[in-house]
Order: C-alpha cells, then structure tokens, then sequence
C-alpha cells in the first residue's frame, strides 16, 4: 500500500514538474513576443528620425545650390533666383515634394511656368510621389525670391514633403 502512494505521489511531483516547466516555457515565448514588438518599434523610430534629419540636410542643401542662389558679378547672395527656379529640373531628391511658395507680396495662386511667370506663387522644383502613401511629412523654411526680371525680392516659404510608403 505505501508503495502505491509512493507511486501516486512520485506521479503528482513529475506532474508539477511538467506544469511548471509549461508555464515557464509560455512566459518565456510572451516575453520573446514583447521584446519583438519593442525592438521593431524602436528601429522604426530611429528609421524615422534618420529620414527627417535627411529631410532638414536636404533643407539646408537645396537653400545653398548654386543653381538656385542668386548672384551677381560672381558673388552670391542669400536667396533663390526665380528665373533658375522656373527652370531647375533634377531627380535627386527620393520620395518628396519639392516647392518654394510665394507668399508676400500675395501673387495670383497657380504654379509657375514658362507661360505664367511672373505671375505665380509656386515653383514646383521636384515631385516623385509612390503609388500607395500612408503619410506626409512636411518641413518648411522661409527664404528670400528674387526677380531678375522686375528687380524685387519677394517672401517665400520652401517646403519639403516627405512620403511615407505603406
């Protein structure tokens, strides 16, 4: 009789075991599962801080381009020449809009070409744009527009939007 209680017991005790162990094991996979989602999470932020410090790089770059700073007898100054805009054409740029809006003093409200400048407000500088966007990101900087033509300088607002692709 003591045997068979010792063989019931011995029973229960492997029994426990085996429990514990399946818990442990269904802990250890749930940790494992929050640790991925924290890590995916966090390479995604840092993927998104590096895009916008690129955003602001190209900010900073496109606003000191020869061929859109106005100069003069060799000596460039500190604004965007509205004739080299209209005709400034490059795909370096990635997955963005680039534009310079006119803003003061107020201008009829289309965008500029060959057939409507002076008379405009926007320069489409570059524009590639996915198919599928599930966001927007813009960054927006104000500069000075100089008309060659008219000899005026005139306020505007450079804008970069950055696609987010789905």
């Amino acid at each position: 009789m003591e045997t068979k209680k010792l063989v019931k017991l011995g029973q229960l005790e492997i029994n426990e075991t085996i429990l514990v162990i399946f818990v442990f094991t269904i802990l250890v996979f749930i940790g494992m599962i929050f640790l991925n989602r924290y890590m995916q999470a966090s390479i995604e932020k840092e993927k998104q801080d590096y895009e916008k410090g690129k955003t602001l790089a190209l900010l900073e770059a496109i606003t000191n381009m020869p061929e859109l700073r106005c100069s003069a007898q060799g000596i460039e100054r500190e604004c965007l020449d509205s004739l080299k805009l209209l005709a400034f054409h490059e795909n370096v740029f990635g997955l963005r809009k680039v534009s310079v809006v006119v803003a003061y003093p107020k201008q009829l409200n289309r965008p500029c070409s060959s057939t409507t400048y002076p008379a405009c407000n926007e320069f489409l500088l570059y524009d590639n744009k996915p198919s599928l966007i599930i966001g927007e990101e813009r960054i927006s900087s104000p500069v000075s527009v100089y008309y060659p033509i008219d000899g005026v300088y005139r306020i505007g607002v450079i804008n970069i939007t950055r696609y987010i692709r789905g």
